[in-house]
């Protein structure tokens, strides 16, 4: 499409679509995500037209995003010095929230054994 041309192809409905305006307060993740939605959607236009230099860089542009946002959503996930408490709180809370019930009494008692409770012995071993 050249340049000052309006774009002939219609809005889906349900398309997901960024809007310049709402891009400066959307956290870099969400950002990342409609981003890679959009790329995806224009792989598919681009291989209903078929234009295939077009839908080979957009490929490749996607694979570059996804991987962008798997590291952004590991490093949210992974705690380091410059997280505040509540990061690493929260980080803690759903590391409990997916555990299987055994581990989930072993931490039970720790707690329990940490607020001056009944000593309990904490079994070791396995995973």
């Amino acid at each position: 499409m050249r340049k000052g041309t309006p774009s002939t192809r219609k809005r889906v409905k349900g398309e997901a679509r960024l809007d310049p305006a709402e891009t400066t307060t959307m956290a870099y993740v969400d950002y990342l995500r409609a981003s890679l939605e959009q790329l995806e959607q224009a792989v598919l236009d681009a291989s209903s037209a078929g234009s295939w230099q077009a839908m080979s860089t957009l490929k490749m542009r996607a694979l570059e995003t996804r991987r962008v946002l798997d590291e952004e959503i590991a490093k949210a996930a992974s705690p380091d010095d410059s997280m505040s408490d509540e990061q690493l709180l929260a980080i803690i809370v759903q590391a409990v929230a997916s555990m299987p019930a055994q581990h989930l009494e072993r931490i039970e008692d720790a707690v329990e054994l940490r607020r001056g409770g009944k000593i309990v012995r904490l079994a070791g071993g396995g995973a």
